[in-house]
């Protein structure tokens, strides 16, 4: 429910210290929450992507390295077969050809249109494998679910650059 996501979110930013750096691009819901439960918490908010083009934000995100999965779609145009895909600049082509097409959506995903997982960057130690998944679909909404997965190592010239973070 709504009330176990905030108290969710309202713990883990109690425990945290600093400012909360949120990845919200458009979402006027993701970031009114997170406001809302920041200022109950005294919690400064930073959102460097705030207001960009979702586009150029994903363009971003991919031409640094990271490996992008698709693994819920709740849009009617984004169909099945792109469940488990990685979100590369060709299906990002195909994302916005889609929007303008067949149906508006944001091509971050913000409205809720589609969820993603990234399983590889470059400043991860080790980057995710998914070794067993399913489809799982609710009210319209397929997700690709993870059963089973490992941290697996990545060849010496893939580490994480200097002040990265493993996965």
């Amino acid at each position: 429910s709504e009330a176990d996501e905030d108290d969710a979110l309202r713990s883990a930013l109690s425990t945290a210290h600093g400012p909360v750096v949120a990845g919200a691009i458009a979402s006027s819901y993701q970031w009114s929450r997170l406001s809302r439960i920041a200022d109950e918490l005294d919690r400064r908010v930073y959102a460097p992507l705030w207001g960009k083009d979702g586009s150029i934000v994903v363009r971003a995100e991919i031409d640094a390295g990271l490996d992008i999965r698709m693994i819920h779609l709740s849009a009617e145009p984004l169909t099945e077969e792109l469940l488990g895909l990685r979100l590369d600049l060709v299906l990002l082509a195909e994302l916005e050809r889609r929007s303008r097409e067949q149906r508006r959506f944001h091509p971050a995903g913000e409205g809720g249109e589609f969820e993603t997982l990234v399983v590889d960057a470059p400043f991860f130690d080790r980057r995710i494998a998914l070794d067993e998944t399913h489809i799982e679909e609710r009210g319209g909404a397929r997700r690709l679910t993870v059963d089973r997965a490992h941290l697996e190592a990545k060849p010496a010239s893939d580490g994480p650059r200097a002040g990265g973070a493993a996965a």
